[in-house]
């Protein structure tokens, strides 16, 4: 009985984490896309 309730839970933890981690990357993505922007404004007025 024990196996069937765990399961459930444990899918539900996994897709919460992928989200979480899916928002990190996207996050992360997002700075290092401003920081390429940053760099090539600052070579263009160079």
């Amino acid at each position: 009985m024990m196996k069937v309730n765990e399961k459930p839970l444990f899918e539900s933890y996994r897709k919460l984490s992928n989200k979480r981690s899916q928002k990190l990357k996207t996050k992360q993505w997002e700075l290092s896309k401003r920081k390429k922007l940053i760099i090539e404004n600052q070579r263009n007025k160079g």
